[in-house]
């Protein structure tokens, strides 16, 4: 059946001249689609259809509901979080079409309801005050005290704080601090990394006993160029599992490092830094785990484990999914490890006997969300970090005159929505909303119209960076991004022109390896011809050579560049363009650390520059917040720059006027980046954030053995 689907389809595309990247009409590439996810089993390829044709063919609002509506059954199947944001996305833009939408509220009210109730019966998930490496008693927490960078442990029954470590320092240039510290199974000393900037700048792995009444002990030190990173105490505490990896990150070695004379044994060998999620030893420390990266789209991992002997390594679990080591579970045979196989991501455990896999691995709970493991209690109860996203952009009525932001009346964008960023003439409003693909977050432009309310995505193709800026006619948005598709030694990223109408990206230039994409953007000319550029600056760090930031402007027709500024400080993301195209208002950080955002104008036509004002840095000694400019923009007379002063408590909103005076502050508001529309009627604002949950996940020995 399968070779008769495949070849009535090849015959179909042979007559109509039609293919995968040329396709007669959006139904034909909907058919394509099928064959791809029913009779190849090629979901990734099905998805890359369904996904264009919800791009592409919105004009054909069943269509596109529908497509998204089959995108989310092959995330699904592929046990992607990507499903429910599918899903999402016919609830929110397609709710006429009654009978798809009906079908995504069913789907996404599934994958809810699996995500809060645990498959095994028993597993308890909770949340705990302290964030770190537990005793094995559970009644102590290692961690580094941030406030000096020193290791301490938390006591969970008095509620206090004790140092085993004094040497930590916040103040640059003398940073010293301690990181990943855990607690051996016996409870009486503590490994950890430490750094010293003014040493060698890598990490020392060390040792201090738990009571304090020895000094820390250098295990092993980085003279040979290494740093070390995610240490793990065998059983019987005479040795530490720790990834090490040069200075050029080329390769990482898992190594097992003897306590007692720093003696060093490599149990295996990785091509790059990437992949390692934790180390573990097995209960009777002849087996380290480790994660593997996968060289496959979206950078999935599978989990391996290495001999301490020496005797070599071999996978242990393998599969599509992306799977990520989180520990072995004391006094059992059974690996714990996070997956996204079964829709988001959660927890299973594979049965390890003689260093190899028995059986299938077995769900254990289905959404804990993406965890870094922190360590095992005896008990088998299971402390870890899950990191929280939550930020929206909000669009409000706002007074000018009285700085009074009307949230009660604020409309919120799709969730994940960020860095808006206001058309010439007001009518429209480019913002990024947030997805995950594998470790990268794909960050799709979307334009909202005003008059509408209608929303829609262009070149979601394009992994863009954080900075968008429109054409001066309003029809194009231009933004610094990343093409997965172009597979080129020469292509490093690019500065597209999005057309807001057709959705379509033209790439108008190919940007070098360095600066990496992320740090440069750009803005069209006032008459569209040339464009502005900014690279980001690089100070000089100690023995780094560092590189300064720059302003670029290239003729689009003729491609010949030339340099306006040059700072090593430059900030590319705060930047903008008069009406008139005559000036170009922009920051630097200043490298001396006396100001942490200076607000400067250019003069396009003499090149001339000259400071307007700038947010002082608190003394070196402080480890306070430190406020900065986050984004700058015009009004729509050109007579004012409307800046943002982002702090630990908001955002505050400032006018200055271009021919002097003093910076006037128009409103507060909650959360981070925020933009006034050049008319001063509407406000667009984010709220939200990102912060770790400390979590233990309790009963998990006892489930596994059931």
């Amino acid at each position: 059946m399968r070779k008769t689907i495949v070849a009535a389809l090849a015959l179909a595309l042979f007559i109509t001249g039609a293919d995968l990247a040329i396709a007669q009409t959006g139904h034909d590439l909907f058919q394509q689609a099928l064959v791809k996810e029913r009779a190849d089993g090629d979901l990734r390829s099905a998805i890359e259809i369904y996904e264009r044709i919800a791009r592409e063919f919105t004009a054909d609002r069943t269509l596109a509901a529908k497509a998204l509506v089959q995108m989310g059954r092959c995330h699904e199947k592929l046990g992607s979080e990507d499903a429910q944001r599918a899903y999402r996305r016919v609830v929110q833009e397609y709710p006429d079409q009654t009978d798809m939408a009906a079908e995504a509220r069913t789907r996404l009210t599934a994958l809810q309801r699996l995500a809060t109730q645990p498959t095994t019966p028993g597993v308890i998930l909770r949340e705990v005050p302290q964030e770190g490496s537990p005793s094995p008693d559970g009644r102590h927490v290692a961690f580094t005290d941030w406030s000096t960078g020193d290791i301490a442990i938390h006591d969970s029954r008095s509620g206090e704080n004790r140092r085993l470590t004094t040497t930590g320092s916040q103040a640059k240039p003398n940073l010293r601090f301690g990181m990943d510290p855990v607690i051996s199974f016996d409870g009486q000393w503590v490994t950890y990394e430490w750094y010293d900037a003014m040493s060698r700048g890598l990490y020392d792995l060390r040792i201090v006993p738990m009571d304090g009444s020895a000094p820390p002990r250098v295990v092993w030190d980085d003279t040979a160029g290494f740093y070390v990173m995610m240490p793990s105490w065998s059983r019987d505490g005479k040795h530490i599992a720790v990834a090490r990896y040069p200075e050029d990150e080329t390769h990482t070695d898992v190594i097992w490092v003897s306590v007692e004379d720093g003696t060093v044994r490599v149990l295996a060998t990785l091509p790059s830094l990437t992949g390692l999620y934790g180390l573990s030893h097995s209960p009777d420390d002849r087996y380290v785990a480790y994660n593997a990266e996968v060289p496959a789209e979206g950078d999935p991992h599978d989990i391996h484990i290495a001999s301490t002997d020496g005797s070599g390594s071999r996978p242990l679990v393998q599969h599509p999914a992306d799977d990520r080591l989180l520990g072995w579970v004391p006094g059992t045979e059974w690996v714990l490890f996070q997956s996204d196989r079964a829709n988001m991501w959660g927890a299973w455990a594979v049965r390890v006997v003689d260093g190899r896999a028995e059986g299938a691995p077995r769900l254990v709970h289905p959404g804990m969300g993406k965890a870094q493991a922190r360590g095992f209690t005896e008990a088998g109860d299971f402390y870890y970090n899950v990191g929280v996203r939550w930020f929206t952009t909000h669009v409000a009525p706002f007074d000018v005159a009285s700085g009074e932001i009307d949230t009660a009346q604020a409309d919120p964008l799709p969730d994940l929505s960020m860095l808006p960023e206001w058309s010439p003439d007001g009518t429209k409003l480019a913002f990024l909303v947030e997805r995950r693909q594998g470790d990268r977050y794909h960050r799709p432009i979307h334009v909202l119209d005003i008059a509408t309310a209608s929303v829609r995505e262009l070149a979601g193709h394009l992994t863009t960076s954080r900075t968008l800026r429109w054409s001066p006619d309003g029809q194009s948005v231009v933004v610094s991004a990343y093409d997965h598709g172009i597979d080129a030694p020469d292509y490093h990223g690019g500065i597209y022109r999005v057309d807001v109408k057709t959705a379509r990206a033209q790439m108008l230039v190919m940007l070098p390896r360095e600066p990496v994409w992320w740090h440069v953007a750009a803005a069209t000319s006032t008459d569209d011809a040339s464009l502005f550029y900014l690279l980001e600056g690089l100070p000089n760090r100690g023995e780094d050579a560092g590189h300064d930031g720059r302003i670029l402007l290239r003729d689009l027709n003729s491609g010949v560049e030339k340099g306006l500024y040059r700072h090593p400080g430059l900030v590319p993301h705060a930047f903008s363009v008069s009406p008139d195209g005559r000036w170009l208002a922009f920051v630097v950080v200043d490298t001396s650390q006396e100001v942490n955002g200076q607000l400067m104008l250019l003069d396009v036509q003499t090149q001339d520059v000259r400071e307007l004002t700038g947010v002082d840095k608190p003394p070196i000694e402080s480890v306070s917040w430190t406020a900065s400019i986050e984004s700058v923009s015009w009004t729509a007379d050109g007579q004012y720059l409307l800046y943002t002063e982002f702090t630990e408590k908001g955002t505050t909103f400032w006018r200055l006027a271009v021919d002097g005076g003093e910076p006037e502050k128009l409103s507060d508001a909650p959360g981070g980046w925020g933009l006034i529309s050049p008319d001063g009627t509407r406000i667009a604002y984010e709220t939200g954030g990102v912060s770790d949950r400390s979590m233990v996940m309790e009963n998990l020995k006892a489930v596994l053995e059931r």
